[in-house]
């Protein structure tokens, strides 16, 4: 699963860097659907022999893999969050930047339901720092990177901060 997810974010990388995001449709089909069915594999092996819940770490996964697949229709939207939305607490600079980050709008998106990830933050208040700290020049936090790039980084930091520790603990259940 987490094979299928890293294929995935790079051939998005792939597909940005030759300007082609309408078509990441059929660009990535394969990928996603390599993902879908890891996915499917790992529901039946938490259904037969158990694990630690990873219901909601699976669930932004595949809705952050979707951004990706979709992205010749979610690039062109453009939702209208309110401030409280965005996030309490925020400067007006703080969230000038992060109303024009496509990254953190699907954060706060795919945060709707989810409320706290693990006890600590939120998925939105995860992403915001390296949003605001990636201003200083461009990075791939920047607002004026592509929408697969922003995507795919957030895809990648997901796995390696989220669905990563979760699948380790899920194998280390099983070896107990």
């Amino acid at each position: 699963m987490i094979a299928a997810l890293h294929a995935l974010e790079s051939a998005a990388l792939s597909l940005d860097s030759i300007d082609a995001v309408e078509r990441s449709r059929d660009a990535l089909r394969d990928q996603f659907n390599s993902f879908k069915i890891a996915n499917s594999k790992v529901d039946l092996l938490i259904a037969s022999v158990g694990g630690p819940d990873g219901d909601w770490v699976r669930t932004v996964a595949h809705n952050m893999a979707a951004d990706l697949l979709q992205a010749d229709e979610f690039a062109q939207i453009e939702p209208d969050y309110s401030d409280s939305e965005l996030g309490v607490g925020r400067t007006e600079d703080e969230l000038v930047i992060l109303r024009a980050s496509r990254s953190y709008k699907s954060t706060v998106g795919h945060d709707l339901g989810f409320g706290s990830i693990n006890g600590s933050a939120s998925l939105k208040d995860w992403w915001a720092p390296k949003v605001i700290s990636g201003q200083q020049h461009w990075s791939v936090y920047s607002v004026d990177a592509s929408y697969m790039i922003q995507h795919a980084r957030l895809l990648s930091e997901f796995l390696a901060e989220f669905l990563e520790p979760w699948a380790r603990e899920l194998v280390r259940s099983r070896l107990k």
